[in-house]
C-alpha cells in the first residue's frame, strides 16, 4: 500500500547483499538460488527445496552506494530527512508505541494513545516530552465523505529544521505546494513573513478518489475532488483562527497589529 514496486528491489540489490531462494508449488520441479552483492551476481544455481515459496534475505544495507553517495548532503540534512519520514509514521499511527534513539542521545518514547487522544501524540512530536495539548489549535470540517483535520500552533520558528509540517491523505504522508501555501497565507495573522509554526493536516477521502502513483517518489498524490479538499482546509483554518480570537480577553485580540501602507487617513 506504500508503493513498493519491482525496481525498488533492484535498487536494494545494488546497495546491499541479497540472497534469494525460490521453489515452485510443485516440489518435484526445480527452484533456484541467487546471491547478489552490490549489484554483481556472485552465485546463480538451480536447487530444490522441501517447501514452496520465495525467501529474500538482505544484509549490509548501503555498504555499496554507487549513485546515491555523490548526492548525500550534510549529516544535519540527512538526519532531518530521516526524522521527517519516521515522525510521519509516529503522527499518523497514534495507536502504536514507537521508540526512537538518535546517535547516543536518550530514547524518544511515544506511548500508544487512543484515536480520541491523538492530539497528545501530536503535541509530543511538536513540543517534546513535556507536551501540553492546550498549545495546539484544532479544527475540522467534513463534506460528502471528505474530512479535513487541522492542528497548528501560534508560535513560529525561524529555522526550517525545527518546523514540523505534515500533510496526510488517508494516513499517507505527502507534499503539496498549493496546500502548504494556503496554510501560510491563512495563518499569517500568527506567523510573520519568513517564519512559520507547526502544523499537521489529516485528510480523509474515499480510497477510490485518490491517486498515489502520480510520481515515483510516492510523496505526491492527486485528489479527484481537489477543490473540496482545498475548501475544507481553508474553512478549517478560518474556524481555528476564530476559535483563538474568541478565547482572547477583550483587551487582547491575540493578533499582532501591523501598520498598513494603505490607510483611509488624510495622509
Amino acid at each position: 500500500s506504500f508503493g513498493f514496486r519491482g525496481e525498488a528491489l533492484a535498487s536494494v540489490a545494488a546497495s546491499a547483499r541479497v540472497t534469494c531462494t525460490t521453489q515452485p508449488k510443485d516440489l518435484n520441479a526445480e527452484g533456484g538460488k541467487i546471491i547478489i552483492a552490490g549489484g554483481h551476481t556472485e552465485l546463480l544455481i538451480a536447487q530444490q527445496a522441501s517447501t514452496h515459496g520465495t525467501s529474500i534475505y538482505i544484509k549490509d544495507l548501503f555498504f555499496n552506494t554507487p549513485a546515491r553517495l555523490k548526492f548525500i548532503k550534510s549529516k544535519v540534512s540527512e538526519k532531518s530527512a530521516l526524522k521527517k519520514m519516521i515522525y510521519s509514521f509516529v503522527l499518523c499511527h497514534p495507536e502504536v508505541t514507537f521508540t526512537i534513539k538518535w546517535d547516543e542521545k536518550e530514547k524518544e518514547i511515544f506511548k500508544a494513545v487512543t484515536k480520541e487522544n491523538a492530539s497528545e501524540r501530536i503535541a509530543q512530536v511538536f513540543f517534546g516530552r513535556k507536551a501540553e495539548t492546550q498549545n495546539l489549535i484544532f479544527s475540522e470540517e467534513t463534506y460528502d465523505n471528505y474530512r479535513v483535520k487541522v492542528y497548528f500552533t501560534k508560535e513560529t520558528y525561524t529555522t526550517p529544521q525545527y518546523r514540523h509540517h505534515y500533510l496526510f491523505a488517508n494516513k499517507r504522508f505527502f507534499q503539496d505546494k498549493s496546500l502548504h501555501s494556503a496554510l501560510l497565507r491563512n495563518l499569517d495573522v500568527f506567523w510573520r513573513f519568513g517564519e512559520s509554526g507547526h502544523y499537521v493536516v489529516q485528510i480523509e477521502t474515499p480510497p477510490e478518489e485518490i491517486d498515489v502513483n502520480v510520481h515515483p517518489n510516492k510523496i505526491q498524490v492527486k485528489f479527484l475532488r481537489s477543490d473540496v479538499v482545498y475548501s475544507l482546509l481553508v474553512t478549517s483554518l478560518k474556524n481555528g483562527i476564530k476559535t483563538v480570537a474568541s478565547l482572547q480577553p477583550a483587551n487582547d485580540s491575540g493578533f499582532e497589529s501591523t501598520p498598513s501602507f494603505f490607510s483611509r487617513a488624510d495622509n
